[in-house]
């Protein structure tokens, strides 16, 4: 896991390119088997087509691209002398951030409606844009880009692997090269156009355009054009809750709120005049929440009570 996120950890937009639009590169196309370590939840209803799914550096690395937050202290968290009260309060602010769990998919070949036992899928054009990132961020040149090769169900019958939008599942992922929780014998497809970072763990000799490259012990090896990249079910099944379930995820950050929610990490703080009366307490709080599905909301907040002001009792009793 480690050296995928360390190779992909640097992706950035840019649009420097060193290939014309004219594919010219060596490898042309990719074919490989299909295995069925686990059966699939239920028989797919619609055609079945393969392609590459091309994916940002965090799902590579099995984890979110937005952090958590930092839980609060407990009740009697802290104490103060020399305060004259409660001061204005923060003004709520709220941000938003849209992650997509994959970023573009390469035109699909579709086959019937049982997976296929072997595929070829023809590479004759660069990935799209939308998927390529800039190498001049960490002192590479041009732009490159990573994907997994996938089997998927053509639910619409549209005949290409839609990623579905905010809230709305993408199409069902049947199985991929990349196992996005141990790396085992993950093969992906790289696409280079101009020149890799010299301290990132990618194969020093990687051709312009299609290369095939393999999870290794301590960094990302390049394997033949002949190699087959081989696609799994049970590799599939990674992508369940990260591509599946949600197309994309909206995660939104509520500073300076009022009022914490049930549930809410909650810590308090008093403050004295300089003879040692309260003359304030202060409860900070916060709660991760999910008010609708693919939506993550961070929220936190403060709330000053001056001495005599009376507290709730959903707030625990500040002891210093």
């Amino acid at each position: 896991m480690a050296a995928w996120m360390g190779a992909v950890a640097w992706m950035g937009c840019g649009s420097s390119g060193l290939l014309d639009g004219n594919y010219q590169g060596s490898l042309t196309k990719v074919g490989g088997q299909l295995h069925s370590s686990t059966a699939l939840s239920s028989a797919p209803k619609g055609p079945i087509g393969v392609t590459v799914l091309w994916l940002p550096y965090w799902v590579l690395a099995g984890s979110s691209p937005t952090g958590g937050v930092t839980k609060g202290g407990g009740a009697g968290s802290g104490g103060a002398v020399g305060s004259s009260g409660c001061g204005p309060a923060t003004p709520p602010s709220t941000t938003s951030d849209i992650a997509h769990n994959a970023i573009a998919a390469s035109k699909a070949v579709m086959y019937g409606t049982t997976l296929p036992t072997s595929f070829l899928l023809p590479l004759n054009e660069p990935p799209p844009a939308s998927a390529m990132v800039d190498l001049g961020q960490s002192n590479g040149r041009g732009q490159a880009a990573i994907g997994t090769v996938i089997a998927f169900e053509d639910v619409n019958g549209n005949g290409q692997y839609d990623l579905g939008s905010p809230g709305t599942a993408a199409e069902p992922i049947l199985a991929a090269s990349i196992d996005v929780s141990t790396h085992t014998d993950s093969r992906a497809v790289l696409f280079l156009n101009g020149i890799l970072p010299r301290d990132l763990p990618w194969p020093e000799h990687a051709q312009q355009g299609f290369n095939i490259v393999i999870q290794g012990p301590t960094r990302i090896d390049l394997e033949p054009n002949s190699t087959p990249v081989n696609i799994d079910t049970a590799f599939g099944t990674s992508y369940a809750k990260a591509i599946n379930t949600c197309g994309s995820e909206e995660t939104r950050y509520e500073f300076g709120q009022a009022s914490p929610p049930a549930g809410a990490s909650i810590g308090c703080f008093t403050a004295f005049d300089k003879t040692g009366t309260l003359v304030s307490t202060t409860y900070d709080w916060d709660a991760e929440l999910e008010p609708a599905p693919c939506t993550h909301v961070f929220a936190s907040g403060s709330v000053c009570f001056n001495a005599g002001d009376t507290i709730p009792p959903t707030y625990p009793a500040c002891s210093n």
